[in-house]
C-alpha cells in the first residue's frame, strides 16, 4: 500500500493537482500555500500503516480526528466531497447578461466558420427561458469565453486567419 501511495503521489495525483493549483493561482495573481505538502507531514503520512489511515470506515482518519479535536467536527466527519463551483448561472443571468445580448447582436466574424449563427441564437434563446442547469450553463459560459478570446486576440473582425484555421481544422478532422 505504501508503494502504491508513493507511486500515485509521484506519477498522477500530485503532479496533476499541483498543476491545477499553480495555474489557478497564477491566473489570479495569488500566492498558493500547500501546508499538507510539508515534507515532514508527507513522510509521517506515508509512514502510517493502512489501519491507521483507514479507521472505522473513515479515510484520512488522523487528519479528521485532529481537525475534530481542534473544533472542526462538521467538516472533519462530512461524508463526500464539497465542491467549489463557479457561480456561472448567476453570472450569466446577472452581470454577464448584457455581454450575452451584445454577443448575440454582433458575434465575432469567426463564429460563422464553425457554427450556424441562427442555430446558435435559437440555442441561446431557449437556454435563457429555461431554469439554470449545470450542463447548459457550462456550454454557454464556454461559448461566451470563446467569444471573449476571439475579441481580445482577433480584434476588429478583419483578421480572418482564425476563420481559415478553424476551417482547416474541420477539414482535417473530417478526414480522420
Amino acid at each position: 500500500l505504501r508503494t502504491a501511495r508513493i507511486a500515485d503521489l509521484r506519477r498522477w495525483s500530485l503532479p496533476n493537482l499541483l498543476s491545477y493549483a499553480d495555474r489557478n493561482s497564477m491566473a489570479h495573481s495569488v500566492e498558493c500555500r500547500l501546508p499538507f505538502l510539508d515534507p515532514h507531514l508527507v513522510a509521517l503520512a506515508l509512514a502510517m500503516p493502512a489501519d491507521v489511515l483507514l479507521h472505522g470506515g473513515w479515510a484520512k482518519w488522523p487528519l479528521r480526528w485532529t481537525l475534530a479535536k481542534l473544533g472542526g467536527k462538521v467538516p472533519a466527519w462530512r461524508i463526500g466531497k464539497r465542491w467549489f463551483d463557479v457561480p456561472q448561472a448567476a453570472w450569466l443571468r446577472g452581470p454577464l447578461a448584457p455581454v450575452l445580448r451584445e454577443w448575440l447582436l454582433a458575434p465575432h466574424p469567426a463564429w460563422e466558420s464553425f457554427v450556424d449563427l441562427a442555430e446558435l441564437r435559437r440555442f441561446l434563446h431557449n437556454w435563457s427561458r429555461r431554469p439554470p442547469s449545470h450542463g447548459s450553463d457550462d456550454q454557454v459560459f464556454q461559448m461566451l469565453s470563446l467569444e471573449r478570446f476571439l475579441r481580445v486576440w482577433f480584434t476588429g473582425g478583419t483578421d480572418h486567419s482564425i476563420v481559415r484555421l478553424s476551417r482547416e481544422a474541420v477539414a482535417v478532422r473530417s478526414r480522420t
